[in-house]
């Protein structure tokens, strides 16, 4: 050995903890405005993918269609359920 002491290899986890105090910052901005699936929109809303298919095609939830699968932007859903967007839905199905 020379000089100084042994040297000592990081952990994953401490790799994983400086990558993400490196990198973080850009890397959160860059998923939060990412596409989101139907299940993570649901997931997200704490709703089941009946109930947003129904708002997409009765209360006009913002969904964007890409061939088969729709999906969605978290801020224009977010804007959509602060504006009142699901409200009505849920007075609605009472009526059914």
């Amino acid at each position: 050995m020379m000089g100084g002491g042994p040297f000592i290899l990081p952990t994953i986890y401490e790799k994983h903890l400086l990558f993400h105090i490196l990198f973080g910052a850009k890397r959160m901005s860059e998923t939060e405005d990412r596409w989101l699936s139907i299940r993570e929109i649901c997931e997200h809303l704490g709703v089941i993918s009946d109930t947003v298919y129904k708002w997409i095609d009765k209360y006009a939830m913002p969904a964007h269609r890409m061939g088969r699968l729709w999906k969605f932007k978290k801020d224009e859903v977010d804007e959509w359920v602060k504006a009142g967007g699901a409200r009505s839905l849920s007075n609605s199905d009472k009526k059914e």
